[in-house]
């Protein structure tokens, strides 16, 4: 559940002749890229962020949730529920500590978010906006009416922000 650790997984499939590469990161891995581009500013082209969580403001923990933690119902829980159970309990101050370390973010960032994400809210623009102080270049792109699914119903828009990262115009 430690962003940290996730980042030191993707950065290990970077390429190994040292050459940058665009990261793309959907909902939870848009901070896991994000900490990439923060930890290996040097091997990161591009950021594509993809209705992505990025303020921990913004997380909020179910009531329902920590009973899932419980050892009696979380045996009785699918794995693929329990996994994501213990990353979203865990994401708030994951959200915190990553927060201080985004203005080390140097590569150019593409933004892209369904206005009507009633998963992680839009409001995380804003946020991510406001916290990548050391990037030049960055583009944000809303998507009107268009839910957190942003690769299934929205591929055009997401291949078009993949095309802008790649070629990094500013």
């Amino acid at each position: 559940t430690r962003l940290a650790e996730r980042a030191a997984a993707v950065a290990a499939l970077l390429p190994a002749d040292g050459r940058a590469a665009v990261l793309v990161g959907h909902s939870l891995g848009g901070p896991i890229v994000a900490r990439v581009a923060a930890d290996h500013p040097g091997r990161v082209a591009a950021l594509v962020l993809l209705a992505a969580s990025l303020d921990p403001a913004l997380e909020e923990v179910h009531p329902m949730q920590p009973l899932g933690a419980w050892w009696p119902v979380h045996r009785l829980l699918p794995r693929a529920i329990r996994n994501a159970n213990a990353e979203l309990l865990a994401l708030r101050p994951e959200l915190v500590a990553l927060a201080g370390l985004l203005a080390r973010i140097t590569a150019p960032v593409i933004i892209v978010h369904g206005t009507e994400d009633a998963l992680v809210p839009v409001a995380n623009v804003l946020f991510i906006e406001q916290c990548l102080g050391a990037t030049r270049c960055r583009e944000t792109v809303l998507l009107q009416g268009i839910n957190h699914f942003l690769p299934w119903n929205s591929e055009a828009a997401v291949r078009s922000a993949i095309r802008w990262a790649a070629s990094a115009p500013c």
